[in-house]
């Protein structure tokens, strides 16, 4: 994907275009270092809530499998951009997107390299981490989420930081998540069943995370 992905190519190309970096609004990075977790379903479903609340957000997929870019070409209506060098040399010419967003949704890939994980730290102003709840996924987040608490930029720039439960079969508790998540002073946001085709669309659930985005 090398262009904006948008509803109306001509109507966009002719919006004002603003750096991510440079962008005042608020910045949500959807992010976890373990994959499987539902991360692009995440991005994509808050892309949908916010635009049936009457906003105009935007998407940058830092992921190279490409998933949240191709539901935004596939569904139109978002400015998507992907980080993909090959458009723009510069940073701060690929990663643009119209002056009139509202909010801008990132999505991140796995495994994070720690050069990625800086430059996402430099621009989130908000994080949130879906996780399912597994002994193994929580284990994961027990080595990701220290770290990332203890990060140089995360503590000079200190995101909101928020935690959902996502995937959850009908058995499932998320007792062990919520008893890592105390001593580090988290709550865990939302708790999201798993839907037919992945998708989230519980709206008393999505009602919390829009509060949370409010904050």
């Amino acid at each position: 994907m090398l262009a904006p992905v948008t509803a109306n190519a001509r109507t966009a190309s002719a919006l004002p275009l603003v750096s991510l970096s440079a962008f005042t609004g608020p910045r949500l990075l959807v992010m976890n270092n373990k994959g499987g977790v539902g991360k692009s379903t995440i991005a994509t479903t808050l892309l949908h809530q916010l635009e049936a609340d009457g906003h105009t957000p935007a998407l940058v997929d830092f992921d190279p499998q490409g998933s949240s870019i191709d539901w935004a070409e596939e569904h139109g209506g978002f400015w998507a951009v992907n980080d993909d060098p090959r458009r723009e040399r510069l940073e701060s010419m690929r990663l643009r997107i119209p002056a009139g967003t509202s909010h801008v949704i990132m999505d991140s890939p796995a495994n994070l390299d720690p050069l990625l994980l800086n430059r996402l730290l430099d621009y989130a102003d908000a994080i949130l981490i879906p996780t399912q709840v597994s002994p193994m996924d929580v284990r994961a987040l027990g080595r990701f989420l220290p770290s990332l608490l203890l990060h140089p930029r995360y503590r000079s720039r200190k995101p909101q930081l928020g935690v959902i439960a996502n995937r959850m079969s009908a058995e499932a508790n998320t007792d062990l998540l919520e008893r890592f998540l105390a001593p580090l002073r988290l709550n865990l946001l939302a708790r999201l069943p798993e839907r037919p085709g992945g998708q989230c669309s519980d709206a008393p659930l999505w009602d919390a995370l829009r509060g949370w985005l409010r904050h």
